[in-house]
């Protein structure tokens, strides 16, 4: 038969102790009709690809944007921070891209490189996708201008160099600038971006303007615009482009495509990983530090993959501070299909639950296996979640992600349980 059953009355029925299994219509359905699954992203990694030497440090992936979007519909499933990325995410069946990149893309900066990638992945019915990781190449134009030891001794004051890159961006170089100029690639259908350099300034008292342009600029290039006196013989590598030479000045450019790994962090979205805590990313490891909070489960689950909820399953989270004044924050946030905040709230609950200030919330969740009050304890009841999960199953097919926070003077440590009810 079908459900009658709403969810008042299966918590209702849970906090009674008595519960009654049955049937009801399969409510993950997409657009025509297919049911949904579930994308891992634990694993997929945002590797950053570079030639040149850049400091792991100034490419902090964890700020990069993320957005994905279904292939057939071009709607976006999901949008934010690598840092937000949630570990697992139910998406209707079908075909999806993600697409990961830096977070400022200007039309002319200085040192602001801007690196961008994509992945494809599909969904397939009541089964669980690891996402592969997300390569992010040099996506802009980075330009450096070197002018020659023995022209920058004949130089006045007056000179620079301008760089319009792409028909778009605009940088001024003088010869004290060491930065490197990064430009928007905006290629123009049927025809190639392009690139002019202008000198302009006193050259041995004697006023000079050079131009030069360079076609066939690419994304992911590195031009180095080098300037020589002329008539100075220096080892330089093939020219390209057109010339307009000047009286006392030449120059060539040096076309370098960046392509070598970057170094990076192994695994960003690991909250426990040494070195970086997520709610402190400025905080560096102390070696001094005591353990952060941990979380042990019943054995046979894991917080690494998700658990299918059988007959009978138990299922009991157990918590341990070894901070001084013990646990400071504790909190769940439900992302469920069919547990929805507004089905929550129907019957006076919240998706985000705080165990250490439960307020309003304190006698159903004690209700239901969860501890309350649980501020500057170090062992905590355990939270058990075994009378919770036949309200799952009563819901239908689903995937259910419990993400537990607990954090005192040590530090904050995340975990997420996943449940998936067939």
């Amino acid at each position: 038969m079908k459900r009658i059953f709403n969810i008042t009355s299966l918590l209702l029925l849970a906090l009674c102790g008595v519960f009654s299994s049955c049937d009801k219509e399969d409510p993950f359905t997409g657009p025509d009709g297919q049911g949904s699954g579930t994308a891992n992203f634990r694993k997929m990694l945002v590797e950053v690809k570079n030639e040149e030497v850049v400091k792991a440090a100034a490419v902090d992936v964890n700020t990069f944007l993320v957005t994905i979007t279904d292939d057939r519909s071009g709607d976006v499933a999901w949008s934010g921070t690598y840092a937000d990325l949630p570990e697992v995410l139910s998406l209707p069946v079908g075909n999806y891209t993600v697409k990961v990149n830096s977070p400022e893309n200007p039309d002319a900066d200085w040192d602001k490189p801007y690196f961008e990638g994509t992945q494809t992945f599909s969904i397939t019915e009541d089964d669980i996708t690891t996402v592969d990781p997300v390569v992010c190449k040099l996506s802009n134009v980075k330009v450096t201008v070197i002018f020659d030891d023995k022209l920058r001794a004949v130089l006045g004051d007056d000179v620079k160099v301008t760089v319009v890159a792409c028909d778009n961006g605009r940088l001024e170089f003088t010869p004290s600038e060491t930065r490197s100029g990064y430009f928007k690639y905006i290629g123009k259908e049927g025809n190639s971006a392009t690139m002019v350099a202008t000198f302009t300034g006193t050259v041995d008292e004697n006023y000079e303007e050079n131009f030069r342009t360079y076609t066939e600029v690419a994304p992911g290039n590195h031009y180095k615009i080098t300037y020589t006196l002329k008539g100075v013989e220096p080892d330089v590598p093939e020219q390209t482009g057109t010339i307009t030479p000047g009286v006392y000045v030449d120059s060539y450019v040096e076309d370098v495509n960046l392509t070598i790994d970057l170094d990076v962090p192994d695994d960003p979205l690991d909250p426990d990983r040494p070195g970086e805590d997520p709610d402190n990313p400025d905080n560096p490891d102390n070696p001094d530090q005591g353990e952060k909070p941990t979380l042990t489960l019943t054995p046979g689950l894991s917080f690494e993959t998700p658990n299918t909820v059988t007959d009978g399953m138990v299922a009991v989270v157990t918590v341990h501070s070894s901070a001084a004044g013990g646990l400071t924050s504790f909190t769940v946030d439900i992302d469920s299909n069919t547990l929805t905040p507004e089905e929550l709230q129907g019957v006076g609950l919240t998706s985000h639950l705080d165990l250490v200030n439960p307020g309003q919330f304190a006698t159903a969740l004690a209700g239901l296996g969860f501890p309350v009050n649980v501020g500057g304890q170090t062992d905590p009841a355990p939270m058990v979640l075994t009378d919770f999960l036949p309200l799952l199953s009563g819901l239908g097919p689903g995937t259910h992600n419990f993400i537990l926070k607990v954090g005192d003077a040590n530090g904050v440590t995340t975990k997420t349980l996943t449940f998936i009810t067939l």
